[in-house]
C-alpha cells in the first residue's frame, strides 16, 4: 500500500517537474553564496533582479549585491551570423564583419548589437568563422595576415573594410588583398591587459559572441545595454544566453590578469594555463557537471595575483582533469600561498576526487599564489583544474 501511494505521489509531481524543466524561459541564477536556483527573469534595474519561479508566476526580487550570473537553461546552438570572429584583449569575441578602419579604430558590425567602434589596440585577431586558431596576446612586431592558400603577409595593416585590406610591408610596395581570401589577421598593436574595478556585465549571445557593457536594464522582454562611452542598444532578451556581473560581490579569478603566469614542463611540452577552459582548451568538468568558471593548468604551474586590499576571502575547489584519460597516474602537490606563505597544502592529490570548498581569509594580503607542483609520477597526466576560483569582497 505504501509503495502504491508513493507511485501516485510521484505521478502527480512529474508533470509539474517536467513543465518546469521544459520551460523555454527558465534560467539558472547563481548568487553570491554560490547557490543556484531556476527562475524566469522579468526585470533588471540598477539595484535588483526580479524573477518568478515559472513563467507567469508572481516575481520576487534579488539585490544585485547578491547576483553573480544568469544562464539560460536551454540555450540554442550558436549560429554565427557573419563571416568573421573578432577576438578582443578582454577575452571576449564578436561574430560579424568589418565595416571600415579610421583613426586607429575599427567599425565592426554584429547582427545582434549593430555597429561598434573598437580601438585597434584592443583587438588581438580576426578569424574567419569555422577556423580553429590561437588567440595569443603575446606582442608581435607586425601584423600577420594568413591567406586561404597558406601564404602569409607581414607588415602594418593600413586599411580594412568589408571587401579588402591593405598591408604595408617593412620593405616593398603595399599589397591589397580581397577579404574573401583572408583566413586570419593577427594584430601587432596589442595594449597591456588591465583589470578594471568598475561595475560591469558580460553578456554572452546566441551567436557565440560575448561583450562587456557598463549597465543593463531588462523590461518587457527587452534589454537596454549601455557601453562605457554611454552609447546604448536595445536588444531582445531572447538574443542573450548568459548575464554575468563583473566586479560585483564576487570576482572570478579567471577574469583577473595574473601578475605572474608560469608553466614549467617536466620535459619539453609546454601547456600554459587556460582561463575558463581546461589546459586542453575544452570545458572544465567534474563528473556530470560542466563549470563555466575555472582555470586549467598543468604541473608545474604558478599563478600569482595582486590583491590590492580589495577582497576579504578567496574561495575555490579543485580536481584532476580526466577529459582525455582516467588520470590514474596523476599525482600533484597543491599549494595556496598568501604573500609567499603557504596557507593551504595538499600533497599526493589524485584523480577521482573533487576537493572540498577551500575558503581562505585574505587578511590584507598583497598577493595570492596558486601552485600545482609535480608529484610522485613526474608530470604524467597532471592536468589540473582550479574550479570556480573566486575573490569575495565580504
Amino acid at each position: 500500500m505504501l509503495n502504491a501511494r508513493l507511485i501516485v505521489v510521484c505521478l502527480l509531481l512529474v508533470p509539474s517537474l517536467c513543465a518546469h524543466a521544459a520551460d523555454p524561459d527558465a534560467w539558472t541564477l547563481t548568487t553570491a553564496d554560490f547557490k543556484q536556483q531556476t527562475l524566469v527573469p522579468t526585470s533588471i534595474d540598477d539595484h535588483t533582479l526580479s524573477a518568478g519561479v515559472q513563467s507567469g508566476e508572481p516575481s520576487r526580487t534579488i539585490p544585485l549585491t547578491q547576483f553573480l550570473e544568469l544562464e539560460r537553461n536551454q540555450p540554442p546552438v550558436p549560429k554565427p551570423a557573419g563571416r568573421f570572429v573578432l577576438h578582443l584583449l578582454s577575452g571576449d569575441q564578436l561574430v560579424g564583419d568589418p565595416i571600415q578602419t579610421q583613426q586607429e579604430k575599427l567599425t565592426w558590425n554584429n547582427p545582434i548589437v549593430g555597429e561598434l567602434s573598437i580601438s585597434l589596440r584592443q583587438i588581438v585577431a580576426i578569424d574567419r568563422v569555422g577556423q580553429s586558431t590561437s588567440t595569443s596576446t603575446d606582442p608581435r612586431m607586425d601584423d600577420v595576415i594568413t591567406l586561404a592558400n597558406g601564404d602569409t603577409l607581414h607588415g602594418i595593416l593600413t586599411l580594412l573594410d568589408s571587401t579588402r585590406l591593405v598591408v604595408q610591408p617593412a620593405s616593398g610596395e603595399t599589397a591589397t588583398v580581397p577579404l574573401e581570401s583572408v583566413v586570419r589577421i593577427a594584430f601587432a598593436a596589442i595594449a597591456t591587459p588591465k583589470s578594471s574595478t568598475e561595475p560591469a556585465f558580460r553578456l554572452r549571445f546566441v551567436d557565440g559572441s560575448s561583450l562587456v557593457v557598463r549597465s543593463i536594464h531588462l523590461a518587457n522582454g527587452r534589454v537596454q545595454i549601455k557601453f562605457a562611452d554611454k552609447a546604448t542598444r536595445d536588444i531582445p532578451l531572447g538574443a542573450i544566453n548568459a548575464i554575468e556581473q563583473l566586479n560585483g560581490p564576487v570576482v572570478w579569478l579567471s577574469k583577473v590578469t595574473p601578475k605572474e603566469n608560469v608553466q614549467i614542463p617536466y620535459f619539453s611540452i609546454s601547456l600554459p594555463a587556460q582561463m575558463d577552459r581546461n589546459v586542453l582548451g575544452r570545458p572544465i568538468r567534474y563528473a556530470d557537471r560542466i563549470y563555466t568558471h575555472g582555470i586549467g593548468v598543468h604541473s608545474y604551474s604558478r599563478l600569482v595575483y595582486a590583491l590590492e586590499g580589495q577582497f576579504a576571502t578567496f574561495r575555490t575547489q579543485y580536481a584532476i582533469d580526466t577529459t582525455d584519460s582516467d588520470g590514474r597516474y596523476a599525482d600533484v602537490t597543491v599549494k595556496i600561498l598568501l604573500d609567499g606563505k603557504v596557507v593551504h597544502e595538499q600533497a599526493d592529490f589524485k584523480a577521482g576526487v573533487l576537493s572540498p570548498v577551500v575558503l581562505i581569509p585574505l587578511s590584507g594580503a598583497s598577493t595570492l599564489t596558486l601552485e600545482v607542483d609535480y608529484g610522485q609520477t613526474m608530470d604524467v597526466q597532471d592536468r589540473f583544474n582550479w574550479i570556480e576560483p573566486a575573490l569575495l569582497r565580504r
